[in-house]
């Protein structure tokens, strides 16, 4: 198995000695590949760009599909964060949805204000374990985006599909809109140039139609996350970055610290990565490729009478021959005389 290997492309600005001017941030790409770190990487903020799952819920026969944002994998979806400290200008505020490194929110606190704590988690995702125990028996599968989305590629996009948990399997098609025309390939962007500006992963719109019942048919449009490219936004002081549910960003003024997901939404997140770890998605050529790899359903079973054996059943009781003794059988023995010798007569 192939290791990744460490990035490390840490961005250095030439600022004048003294000077307050220059960018506001600092990025840091890396990947650790399960290794042990190469260079001093705890003063980052870190954070992961997000990828798509969709989390698939049925009821009756019908489904309801919901983007939830996950950690997208890969060399390139980690990155490390640190304000300027040079100028003094502000502090960098960053909280997460959960137990994930997803962004929730995103600030630059100026640096007049009291001083905060530069990284604060959002919310515990402790409390989805009953609401995934309710709604264990309609969830379906969770689908994961980012498995189907392999590569950079711009424009519209059709591509077919495979959820399997091993017992189960949905096929299903994905047709994705071409990315925003402002969206930066990840792999080419600059960190050098991105000081005062925040990138999220970009938003597409797709539309999932499933092939197989029980729901097949059933179609639905939704925005999902390419971590293939990314978007920006501006950052300045006493402006907060926030993140949508699903895919995109808000710009607020105030304090972040008072925009923490809710609690619903955390508990979706665990759910869909719990699910997530179980279904597998497959990429397939089209939807005739996608049907043709579903497993032949296997006939139903007859079903037997409690208490049958075999293929034929026993007689019943009053099927059966009745035992007679020989002296019941003399008495209704039919007793057949000879017939009279026949006569004739002939008339002259």
């Amino acid at each position: 198995m192939g290791t990744r290997h460490l990035l490390a492309l840490v961005v250095g600005y030439g600022l004048l000695g003294g000077c307050a001017q220059g960018p506001l941030l600092h990025y840091t790409a890396f990947g650790d590949g399960g290794q042990v770190r190469q260079g001093d990487y705890s003063g980052l903020t870190k954070f992961t760009l997000a990828k798509t799952l969709l989390l698939v819920q049925q009821a009756k026969g019908h489904a309801s599909v919901t983007s939830i944002p996950a950690e997208a994998s890969g060399i390139g979806t980690d990155f490390g964060i640190l304000a300027n400290a040079s100028g003094g200008q502000a502090s960098l505020q960053l909280t997460k949805i959960g137990d994930t490194n997803l962004v929730n929110t995103l600030a630059l606190r100026p640096s007049d204000l009291p001083a905060a704590r530069p990284e604060v988690a959002s919310q515990s995702a402790a409390p989805a374990t009953a609401s995934m125990s309710q709604l264990k028996d309609s969830t379906v599968l969770a689908i994961d985006v980012q498995a189907l989305l392999d590569s950079p590629r711009p424009g519209p996009l059709p591509v077919a599909g495979l959820a399997s948990d091993g017992n189960r399997e949905l096929a299903f098609e994905l047709a994705f809109e071409a990315v925003p025309s402002d969206a930066i390939e990840t792999r080419k962007l600059d960190l050098q140039r991105t000081g005062n500006l925040y990138f999220y992963s970009a938003c597409r719109t797709a539309t999932l139609t499933f092939l197989n019942p029980p729901l097949a048919g059933q179609r639905f449009t939704l925005t999902v996350a390419d971590p293939n490219y990314v978007q920006t936004v501006s950052m300045e002081p006493g402006r907060t970055i926030a993140t949508h549910p699903g895919c995109g960003v808000d710009v607020l003024v105030g304090d972040p610290l008072q925009r923490a997901p809710a609690a619903a939404q955390v508990q979706q997140v665990a759910q869909a990565r719990s699910l997530a770890s179980s279904w597998t998605t497959k990429a397939l050529p089209d939807r005739k490729a996608a049907l043709a790899a579903l497993k032949p359903v296997a006939p139903a079973k007859p079903t037997r009478r409690k208490g049958s054996v075999g293929k034929a059943s026993a007689p019943r009781v009053a099927d059966k021959p009745a035992t007679t003794t020989a002296e019941e059988a003399l008495r209704n023995t039919e007793i057949r005389v000879p017939p009279a010798p026949r006569r004739e007569s002939f008339t002259f």
